[in-house]
Formats: structure tokens, sequence, C-alpha cells
């Protein structure tokens, strides 16, 4: 699944990609010109692909996985794949951290919960994993909707003008939002959260050979 998400953020965010291959690859004893393969792809630009692991909170059942592709014009490809949400329900989801870059930010723990009420709500889990420091919408500026079985599917690419706050990515953390809590639906509720791992970096325009 993961090499079929990076697949798709490439053929969305780079049509005119000839090819992709991990830096760190060996050339063919036979295959003539691939150490200048080699050179070009160390030297060349490159595009950063992070990987998010989002586990519940509030008891919620949602999860989801979050890949993020920061691309060599500057550009953020986003896509995310969620279940276990509220279905047909609209959950809002962000990247947070904290813009001045003092300190990474964090899934809120259960010292969050601070007036005890079994429930994390926005503002508890604030000082943990920062502000909103980007809105995963879509272009018109709205949130995705779960399904009837309460997946969620998402993809966007956001330029690099949107997205200059966000540099250094393993500061941040993504959060998605949206549960029920007595009845009630609270689309602001933090249902799910996970951090931007160390990258895996791609060559773009390199061609040597598996």
């Amino acid at each position: 699944m993961k090499t079929l998400r990076i697949l798709l953020l490439f053929a969305v965010s780079f049509s005119l990609m000839t090819a992709c291959e991990k830096e760190k690859f060996t050339p063919a004893d036979d295959a003539s010109g691939d150490a200048e393969l080699v050179t070009r792809a160390h030297k060349g630009p490159k595009t950063k692909i992070y990987t998010a692991e989002l586990g519940m909170l509030n008891m919620s059942g949602a999860m989801a996985t979050v890949t993020v592709a920061d691309n060599p014009d500057g550009s953020l490809t986003v896509m995310v794949e969620a279940s276990g949400l509220e279905a047909n329900m609209v959950h809002p989801q962000h990247i947070h951290g904290f813009a001045d870059n003092t300190r990474p930010a964090v899934c809120p723990d259960e010292s969050a919960d601070t007036n005890e009420d079994g429930i994390i709500d926005l503002g508890e889990g604030v000082p943990f994993y920062g502000g909103v420091l980007l809105s995963l919408t879509d272009e018109e500026g709205n949130f995705p909707m779960a399904d009837e079985n309460g997946d969620l599917m998402y993809e966007r690419t956001f330029s690099a003008e949107m997205v200059s706050s966000l540099k250094v990515l393993q500061n941040r953390e993504i959060v998605l939002h949206g549960g029920t809590v007595m009845d009630e639906y609270w689309p602001t509720l933090p249902v799910a959260c996970g951090s931007l791992g160390t990258p895996d970096i791609y060559p773009v325009g390199a061609s040597g050979r598996r």
C-alpha cells in the first residue's frame, strides 16, 4: 500500500517526471552509464515522502494513514486514508505544530484532560500538538466527509506559498477531528493523531536499473 500511495502522489504532482528511484540503489555491473546516473541522482532535486500512522484519540475508533510528498518545487501533496470515522459526517483535518519551531508537536496523552471529564477537547490538545498550520480542505475550502462506512479518502497538492510555514515537517502532527459526545456531534473533537516521521528520499529524473 505504501508503494501504491507513493506512485499515486508522484503521478498527481509530477506528470513530467520520467522515473523515480530510491536515493540508495546499486547500479547493475553490466549497465554502462549507471555511475553517472548515481551521481546525478545524489546531486539533483529530490522528493521527500513522509508517512504518518494516526492512532485514535478519545476512544473514537478512528485511524488513518497520511502520506505527504515534499516536492522539489516546494509544494506539498497530501493523501489521507482514514477509517472508523463517524459515517456521513464532515471531518476537519489539519497539520498542527508550533510556528516558532521551538519544539516538536506530539499527540496528547491522558494528562491533557485537565478538567478530568474523560475527554481531550480541542483546547486541551493544543498545548501538545500546537495550532493549525494547514487546513486539509479541498480547493473550495471544504473539509472532506466520511462515507456511509466511516471511511475517508483525501488528496490535494498545496502550492509552495500555501505551505511556507510548515517546515520542518518532522516537527508537525496530523490531527483528524469530529466525534459524538453525549449524542451531540463535535466537529472539533480530536479523534485521531499521528506524527510525520523520517522521510524516504527519491531523486527526480533518475533512470537507473533496479
